[in-house]
């Protein structure tokens, strides 16, 4: 299976626990020995993730019964490595009469993902540059051109005393407020 599976009682203490979660999760040589510290009760998935924001109270509320789904927490990680990120989906594991005996956490590694992620946010912000340039150096010194020459024909529509000038006018504050716009 590729995805780790973990099995708690109701207390929260680990009692299985595959390979894939216990990489997942980096468990040391030392805690290699899956039987020893399960039957002796010493690992709890709680102090495994609650380091992280979400996970004790997302813990808390599957030993209620409640399902979690799509909870996802940064992994500890090795000094000056890059961290992982793991999606968690917890169901409640229950009896007959629906009481609840434990959980079942389904953990799968989400780092591929929040990588592909952080490089379309990147591109995007690389992208809005852009563009951003582009409407500068593009339409921004068209507009600028073109006030410019609106401003000529006010003046001259002006000294010969055309009404028009006044329209000229309106037309240079329109072009003013359409360059205000392309720099924002």
């Amino acid at each position: 299976m590729g995805e780790g599976v973990v099995v708690t009682d109701d207390a929260g203490y680990v009692r299985l626990c595959n390979p894939v979660a216990a990489h997942l999760l980096r468990l040391g040589q030392e805690e290699s020995g899956l039987g020893e510290w399960t039957e002796r009760g010493l690992l709890r998935l709680a102090g495994l993730l609650g380091d992280y924001p979400g996970a004790e109270q997302a813990l808390r509320r599957a030993a209620r019964g409640v399902a979690i789904d799509a909870l996802e927490i940064q992994s500890r990680h090795e000094a000056g490595g890059e961290p992982s990120w793991l999606a968690l989906t917890i169901r409640p594991f229950t009896d007959d009469r629906n009481a609840v005996l434990g959980s079942v956490c389904v953990i799968s590694d989400a780092t591929p993902r929040k990588h592909l992620e952080r490089l379309i946010a990147d591109a995007s912000s690389r992208e809005q540059l852009r563009l951003g340039q582009d409407l500068h150096d593009g339409l921004g010194q068209h507009l600028v051109s073109t006030a410019f020459g609106v401003a000529t024909l006010r003046a001259r529509l002006a000294r010969k005393g055309l009404p028009e000038a006044a329209l000229a006018q309106d037309v240079a504050r329109s072009i003013e407020t359409a360059i205000a716009q392309a720099q924002d």
